[in-house]
């Protein structure tokens, strides 16, 4: 049977992704190990020749790194960063924004005080002869403290039909730009290894070349899949690191009841892994729904949450496998609380 990841990447990178996951799960600063595996060049490179359209392959590898075991406190960083460069500069960006920036980390700029919605967006960028001038305020930038730059997503003006519509452009912004100051801050609970800041952009210069995809919307196209990509993306690595955890307690199980409640917990995250991929393989740039396509039932998570808990509750593991099922617990715990409130909204669609 051939590997889902043999149809989209070499075989050298593949071993220098396995590299990396070992290197990283031995590292205080594990950015460098994930810039020289190439993976972010590789992001460019299948998001430009896919434009967007061929998601699940992708996010194949996503599944697969942190099944091999790349620390769960390291998921926003890698889904950060994979995002950026596949989608903002590999589907978005030109061949000279892929060139200058792809090797380089950046982060997303959209929420500001007053939310994340178009209606509420003030950020400004102001057209000059041969530069932009961003004047507003960004927060809960993700990674801001590690950043080289900030996709920025800034009001260019208004729709000459629709007068209260705005159009919105997003702006590739060095850390060194003039104008612009980062401050961290205070780390969240339960998320004390990723930084998260506030920009204050005050008559920021950046050249003309620094604007994606000029001619497009881009708070539709680019802003509002993000969201649903970036929520898929993370969903897998839950898998994923639910799978690898799964296979490191195989040893753990001595009896029946063990063997059983092994294979309830391998049972369910197998299914959620598969509903996943259907949807992944659904997921397109286009589509109008994007909320239907990540909003994962909360009868869905808790049913992994019980199988997992159960299982864990019942084998001797190790106190590192301890610390890494406290995290991944964690975040399943508020996963069901997100898709319970998200199901309430509306119904989901079962299609």
């Amino acid at each position: 049977m051939i590997h889902p990841l043999d149809s989209v990447m070499d075989t050298n990178l593949r071993l220098r992704l396995d590299a990396l996951t070992e290197e990283a799960c031995n590292s205080a600063n594990p950015w460098p190990h994930i810039a020289q595996s190439s993976w972010l060049q590789f992001c460019i490179r299948h998001g430009q020749a896919c434009r967007g359209r061929d998601a699940l392959e992708w996010l194949e590898m996503t599944h697969h790194v942190f099944s091999r075991g790349l620390p769960w406190e390291l998921t926003p960083m890698w889904v950060i960063q994979s995002l950026v460069a596949w989608w903002h500069l590999g589907v978005w960006g030109d061949q000279s924004q892929q060139e200058k920036w792809g090797g380089l980390g950046g982060a997303v700029a959209v929420t500001e005080t007053r939310g994340a919605s178009a209606k509420v967006l003030e950020t400004s960028a102001l057209t000059k002869s041969d530069h932009f001038i961003l004047n507003g305020d960004k927060t809960f930038v993700t990674h801001a403290a590690e950043a080289d730059f900030f996709l920025v997503l800034a009001v260019t003006g208004h729709h000459t039909a629709a007068p209260n519509r705005k159009s919105f452009a997003f702006f590739i912004v060095p850390r060194s730009a003039p104008g612009l100051y980062v401050k961290t801050l205070p780390a969240f609970p339960g998320m004390k290894d990723v930084s998260h800041g506030q920009l204050a952009l005050d008559q920021c210069r950046i050249e003309r070349g620094n604007i994606l995809s000029p001619e497009i919307e881009a708070y539709e196209h680019i802003a509002r899949p993000f969201r649903a990509l970036e929520q898929l993306m993370f969903d897998m690595a839950l898998s994923g690191a639910l799978h690898g955890f799964l296979q490191k307690l195989r040893g753990a199980c001595t009896d029946k009841a063990h063997w059983n409640a092994w294979m309830q917990a391998q049972t369910s995250v197998a299914m959620q892994s598969a509903w996943l991929r259907r949807k992944a393989a659904l997921w397109s740039p286009g589509q109008r729904e994007h909320a239907d396509i990540t909003a994962i039932s909360s009868m869905q998570w808790c049913h992994v949450l019980s199988a997992v808990e159960n299982l864990v509750g019942c084998v001797n593991i190790t106190d590192y496998l301890t610390g890494q099922w406290r995290l991944m617990q964690m975040t399943l715990q508020f996963r069901t609380r997100k898709s319970a409130e998200q199901t309430a909204k509306e119904p989901l669609n079962k299609s």
